[in-house]
């Protein structure tokens, strides 16, 4: 929407990275640019910007076919390739990376206890992400005591908000039973 005679700045723009690449960049939406002016006036350690999430389940798990489905679930959505990039006067915009840049880490906890592991993971949940230039998501396989097994993703609010970031992992889960089980590929 805008209103009569309003100027409206230009959707695309091609910018220079640091690294000498030109890419076609889009300003935040309003919503983006309000998280980012929370965010700003909250500190920088304000984890105002992360979304956190993951889900556990305790049994059968083959941690290398989860990876697979992982990094499937990343090539098929272009929001793990967004990325930041700050312009003169402190203007960011966005652009979409030629690929994601996630690595996804493994990490065995199964040595804490349970409300240890929980205490570490809310720990690091309140770490802020680096947000410029680089990938802007955190994907982790967690291993933790008796036999529990699950995803950890910190997701940078400005790509992700809640309901995306279940429709990726329920992406990825259902990849990986199709990998595993056979089940129907996801559309």
């Amino acid at each position: 929407y805008k209103r009569k005679n309003e100027k409206v700045e230009d959707e695309t723009m091609k910018i220079k990275l640091p690294n000498g690449k030109k890419v076609d960049a889009y300003p935040m939406i309003p919503a983006q640019k309000l998280m980012w002016f929370v965010a700003n006036h909250h500190g920088s350690n304000s984890p105002v910007l992360n979304i956190v999430t993951g889900y556990y389940w305790q049994g059968e798990f083959d941690t290398e076919l989860m990876k697979e489905a992982l990094y499937e679930a990343i090539d098929r959505c272009d929001t793990m390739s967004l990325r930041f990039t700050k312009r003169p006067l402190g203007k960011v915009v966005q652009y979409l990376a030629d690929e994601s840049g996630i690595e996804i880490l493994e990490e065995d906890l199964s040595h804490m206890s349970w409300d240890d592991a929980q205490e570490f993971i809310k720990e690091r949940s309140h770490s802020m992400i680096d947000m410029f230039d680089k990938p802007v998501n955190e994907i982790k396989i967690i291993h933790l005591e008796n036999d529990y097994h699950g995803i950890y993703m910190k997701l940078h609010h400005l790509a992700f908000d809640g309901f995306s970031s279940k429709a990726f992992l329920a992406d990825a889960l259902s990849i990986y039973l199709h990998k595993k089980y056979g089940t129907k590929y996801p559309k």
